[in-house]
C-alpha cells in the first residue's frame, strides 16, 4: 500500500496499491482501491473501484464494481445494480437519490427496467401472489399502467392509461 495517510485499512493484495493520500479508508479485495486517494471511501470486492482515482465518502460492493465517476464524492455502487448519489456522513442526512439500475438516478427513487417486458415494480403479498404492478411498455411514452398484466401487450403507444389487472390487454 502507499505511504501516505492515517487510520487506513487495506487487505488484499494491491488493495490500495497507489494510495499515497487520504484518510479513513477500508478496501477489502485483490486490487480493491487500486489507486484511489479520497477519504473515507469503502470498496469491498475483487478489483472494486480500481479505476477510482479520487473522490470521498463513496461505497461500493460487488466484483469489478466502478463508480459512475472515478472522481466524484458520496456514490453508492452495490453490483452494478442500485446506486446512489449525494450520501449523507456522520449524522447528516443524505441529500441525493438512488437508481435501480440506474448508475445516474435523476429522482429519489429512479428505477430503469432494460427487460422491457416485465414490470418495473411488483408488489405481491406474503404467499406470492402479484397484488400490485407497474410496467412501462416497450417503444412507448408516456404511458402508466397499473395492475397485472396491465399494458403487457403495448408495444408502441403513447399517452395511455390502464389501471386494473389485465387493462388493455
Amino acid at each position: 500500500s502507499g505511504s501516505q495517510g492515517t487510520s487506513n485499512t487495506f487487505i488484499g493484495m494491491l488493495s490500495g496499491a497507489s494510495n499515497d493520500s487520504g484518510d479513513y479508508k477500508t478496501f477489502l479485495g485483490h486490487s480493491a482501491g487500486y489507486s484511489a486517494e479520497g477519504s473515507g471511501n469503502l470498496f469491498l470486492g475483487n478489483e472494486v473501484a480500481s479505476s477510482t482515482s479520487s473522490g470521498n465518502y463513496n461505497i461500493a460492493l460487488g466484483y469489478n464494481v466502478q463508480l459512475a465517476s472515478s472522481t466524484a464524492s458520496n456514490q453508492l455502487n452495490i453490483g452494478n445494480l442500485l446506486y446512489g448519489t449525494g450520501l449523507g456522513i456522520n449524522t447528516t442526512a443524505a441529500t441525493g437519490n438512488i437508481g435501480i439500475g440506474n448508475s445516474a438516478p435523476q429522482s429519489r427513487l429512479d428505477i430503469t427496467n432494460s427487460a422491457t417486458s416485465s414490470a418495473i415494480i411488483t408488489l405481491r403479498d406474503v404467499i406470492g401472489n402479484v397484488s400490485l404492478e407497474i410496467r412501462a411498455g416497450t417503444s412507448t411514452l408516456n404511458n402508466a399502467f397499473v395492475g397485472t398484466n396491465a399494458g403487457l401487450v403495448n408495444t408502441t403507444g403513447s399517452d395511455n392509461t390502464f389501471l386494473g389487472g389485465d387493462a388493455g390487454i
